[in-house]
C-alpha cells in the first residue's frame, strides 16, 4: 500500500511540476469577407505550427485552433496560406509570443492576405521567361498606348483597375500574371 501511495504522490508532483513548464495557445482566425478575393476561406490555410515544435497545429472548421504542449520561452506562431489568386502564391503570417508557464496565451488572426498582382515579376512564373511578359494598362486610351497594344507591347484593358488586379501578362502562355 506505500510503494501504491508513494508512486501515486510520485505521479502527481511529477505531472504538476512538468505542467508549470508548459503553457497553452488558443487562436480564432477570421477571414476578411470585404476581400477582393471572392474565393478567401478556411480552406486557403495550409498549415498552422509554431517555431521548434514538430506537430503542426489542427485547424477546426469554425476556425479555431489550441494546443495545450508549447514549452515556456519565447516562440513564433507561424500560419502559412495558399493565397486566394493562385496556388504559386503562399501568404505566410508569424506571430511573435512568451509562454509563461502554467498560461494561456489567447489569439484573434483576422486573414487578408496581400494581392499578389502587387509585386512586379521579372519572369512568368510558368516557363520563368522574361522576354515574354508584358505590362497591362487599365482605362486608359491615347493614340500612342493604343499603337503599342497593336504591336503586343502591352495589354489594353477597358475596365478600372480594382483593388486586386494582374499587373503583367505572358504572351507566351496568354495568362495574366
Amino acid at each position: 500500500m506505500d510503494k501504491l501511495l508513494i508512486s501515486i504522490l510520485f505521479l502527481i508532483l511529477n505531472n504538476s511540476s512538468y505542467s508549470q513548464n508548459l503553457c497553452t495557445i488558443y487562436g480564432m482566425i477570421n477571414i476578411d469577407t470585404n476581400s477582393a478575393c471572392s474565393n478567401l476561406s478556411l480552406r486557403n490555410i495550409k498549415e498552422i505550427s509554431v517555431d521548434g515544435l514538430d506537430e503542426k497545429i489542427n485547424l477546426e472548421s469554425n476556425g479555431k485552433f489550441v494546443n495545450r504542449w508549447i514549452p515556456t520561452g519565447e516562440h513564433k506562431l507561424n500560419i502559412i496560406s495558399y493565397n486566394c489568386y493562385s496556388t504559386y502564391y503562399i501568404d505566410t503570417i508569424k506571430v511573435s509570443f512568451t509562454c509563461k508557464s502554467d498560461s494561456v496565451i489567447r489569439f484573434e488572426i483576422f486573414f487578408a492576405p496581400d494581392c499578389p498582382f502587387d509585386s512586379i515579376p521579372k519572369t512568368c512564373p510558368h516557363c520563368l521567361n522574361e522576354d515574354e511578359v508584358i505590362p497591362i494598362i487599365y482605362k486608359k486610351s491615347s493614340f500612342w498606348l493604343r499603337q503599342k497594344a497593336k504591336k503586343n507591347k502591352i495589354i489594353l484593358l477597358d475596365e478600372d483597375y480594382d483593388t486586386c488586379k494582374p499587373l503583367w501578362y505572358c504572351r507566351l502562355h496568354q495568362q495574366s500574371i
